[in-house]
């Protein structure tokens, strides 16, 4: 199985609702549920594909490079999705707070909502933002253009088939087809 993507760790309490309403719980559980479809649980450490020591959906736990002999231990499957969602919920509030995010998901729908959390556990909140033409478009309300900027990018040639499921879902507003979407075996996610 391929490595998959590293989660860059989260500061930030998620406190409020969305512009749309959305409630905090639905997003954290949409958001978790595409995580672990496509980050994949793994019991024991692993290298990911930046090679970042990472164990459970994808959850960093260590420095780049660092030796897995050192993380000797087993990440039962219930305290990988609790982290997982607790995670994902922290990430949540740093996005609603981000001065160049926050304007594109307050504009987004739940599903939207849900893959810029995708991309942010994979690429890190600052990674996100270098998407500067995918959220100016998609604070304009321009998915389309969103999409297809998210297309033109590093992090779409490193996990092409992770882009195109959630470039399609940023601009069709509906989880449905990523998230059915078998995801291809050798592909580092």
């Amino acid at each position: 199985m391929a490595p998959a993507s590293c989660h860059h760790s989260t500061t930030c309490a998620f406190n409020r609702s969305t512009e749309k309403g959305l409630t905090h719980p639905e997003l954290v559980a949409t958001a978790s549920k595409l995580l672990e479809d496509e980050e994949q649980y793994r019991a024991k450490p692993y290298m990911c594909s930046e090679r970042y020591p990472t164990v459970g959906f994808g959850q960093r736990i260590g420095p780049r490079d660092a030796p897995l002999s050192v993380y000797r231990f087993t990440l039962p499957r219930p305290v990988a999705e609790t982290w997982l969602r607790i995670n994902v919920a922290l990430l949540a509030g740093q996005l609603v707070t981000h001065p160049t995010i926050a304007p594109a998901f307050a504009a987004a729908n739940l599903a939207r909502q849900t893959i810029l959390l995708s991309m942010a556990y994979q690429l890190g909140v600052n990674g996100l933002a270098r998407f500067e033409n995918t959220l100016k478009a998609a604070a304009s309300g321009d998915w389309r253009a969103a999409a297809r900027h998210a297309l033109d990018s590093r992090w779409a040639r490193q996990t092409p088939q992770r882009a195109k499921r959630h470039a399609m879902a940023l601009e069709r507003g509906e989880l449905v087809g990523a998230m059915t979407l078998t995801a291809n075996a050798g592909e580092q996610r």
